[in-house]
């Protein structure tokens, strides 16, 4: 059943490697559910969710991975019309990312997502994603309902109106805005829009609602200008899906580490610390803790990874293992005191490879999220700043700011599907989570006794990061 752990009951010491959303939350089960195990949970930055969790779009957006496995015959052929130098701006899928060079890392990667992209294997897929999906929602529900009980916070569902106070030296008082928002305004991408919203629907999610641009302006009247060089002979139109919705990971992730800290149980966190080793024991099946950056080393019983892209190196320089982990790149601005700008967030699939997505916060702060760029390299340049703030221009030309945030740069950890072996966990990913870029890497390593990985949640962290830690 989803959520079984082949994990020791009886009491333990835990190392969780990695403070993001996926490495707290994973931390956060450990300790409710090993009631006399201590937790330490280890994050190389000054804070958690300082790396992909920080800068995210923050969706939470179950209703699109109903729609089907990104690993596909279809992904195949539209790799191939992106490769065509006829190509316009909009012929690119918004969900395909660019390759600005091809290297060892990314090439192996690319062997195993091409494994996953028969029809046999796409269907497959698509039944373990719907799973994974109606499990998420149930786990995230369940999160929220624990986070009010153990932290003395209220938890409405309606729009901007979760309040949790204040964790450390962050406002955790987070917002949650219903409703995500997809833009088209190209024939042949509405109509696969539609086509997925149809497989959402059949799958339950039945708030998602299909409108004509016409109907999507009166809903939305910011949208009046939206692209206004829309061809007037393409059929445009939104989908609305009402189930899904909005928040900052950060601030959430900060209330896990809060709920922790108040717990009963031993816990601890260790930030400014970076894992260089997993250590072994002689028998190299066994780990007895890690290293740090330090010479320092923690013991430990258990050994969780959760360190997203970094988690392929990590395993791989410590236990010579290899993981088919990548990072693919992603940036984003805060526009501050916005006026005129959305009450949803929305994603532009009109935005070809900018992979343009906005998400309002309360405040007048509006985040501007682009790119899908395969690299491990996070460096800022100037262009990707450019480029978000002049396609903001155009998307949404009444919208205003007086200042931005600097620019954020961040690697979603890219695993590319669900795998039989030769992927060594002692899971078999073939009954394993899945989601429409890749499946989480979910279980224990093949040939420890006590080495565990969470990772590969690529560009759904925010809304598989409960089911996946649970």
């Amino acid at each position: 059943t989803w959520g079984k752990s082949r994990m020791p009951t009886e009491e333990r010491k835990f190392v969780v490697v990695g403070g993001g959303l996926v490495g707290v939350c994973s931390a956060y089960y450990i300790s409710r559910k090993i009631p006399n195990s201590s937790v330490v949970l280890i994050e190389r930055q000054s804070d958690v969710a300082l790396e992909t969790s920080f800068g995210n779009a923050g969706l939470f957006c179950p209703t699109s991975l109903f729609s089907g496995p990104r690993a596909s015959p279809k992904f195949v052929k539209a790799v191939f019309r992106s490769l065509n130098p006829f190509a316009t701006h909009s012929d690119v899928p918004s969900e395909m990312p660019t390759v600005p060079s091809l290297t060892t890392p990314l090439l192996y990667w690319g062997a195993h997502f091409l494994r996953n992209c028969t029809t046999e294997r796409c269907e497959h897929n698509t039944i373990v994603q719907s799973t994974l999906v109606k499990h998420c929602i149930t786990a995230t529900e369940n999160l929220l309902d624990e986070l009010q009980t153990t932290t003395g916070s209220g938890w409405w569902r309606s729009k901007f109106d979760w309040l949790f106070g204040e964790t450390g030296n962050v406002d955790a008082t987070i917002e949650r805005n219903d409703g995500l928002l997809h833009l088209y305004h190209n024939t042949a991408q509405f109509q696969a829009g539609v086509d997925k919203a149809q497989l959402s629907i059949a799958e339950g999610m039945s708030n998602v609602k299909v409108m004509d641009c016409q109907s999507c302006q009166a809903t939305f009247p910011w949208l009046k200008n939206w692209k206004p060089n829309i061809p007037n002979e393409s059929k445009s139109g939104c989908i609305l899906a009402d189930d899904d919705w909005s928040a900052d990971a950060r601030k959430f992730t900060s209330l896990v580490l809060k709920s922790l800290l108040m717990g009963k149980n031993r816990f601890n966190v260790n930030l400014n610390t970076h894992v260089t080793e997993i250590v072994l024991d002689d028998t190299k099946r066994r780990a007895v803790g890690v290293r740090t950056q330090h010479g320092d080393m923690i013991e430990a019983d258990v050994v969780v990874v959760c360190a997203g892209v970094h988690t392929a190196e990590l395993v791989k320089q410590s236990l010579e293992i290899k993981l088919p982990i990548h990072g693919m790149k992603g940036c984003s601005l805060d526009l501050l005191e916005c006026s005129n700008g959305p009450t949803v967030a929305f994603a532009d699939h009109s935005s070809g490879k900018l992979n343009f997505q906005v998400t309002p916060y309360s405040g007048g702060r509006v985040r501007v999220v682009g790119f899908a760029e395969f690299s491990n390299d996070v460096s800022c340049h100037p262009k990707y700043e450019e480029q978000l703030i002049e396609y903001t221009r155009v998307a949404l030309p009444n919208m205003t700011w007086t200042r931005h945030s600097p620019l954020w740069c961040g690697l979603r950890p890219m695993s590319p599907g669900t795998h039989r072996p030769p992927i060594p966990l002692h899971f078999s990913l073939t009954s394993s989570f899945c989601i429409p870029d890749n499946v989480p890497l979910i279980g224990q390593l093949e040939g420890l006794e006590n080495v565990y990985v969470n990772c590969g949640h690529g560009t759904y962290g925010w809304t598989a990061s409960a089911g996946t830690a649970q």
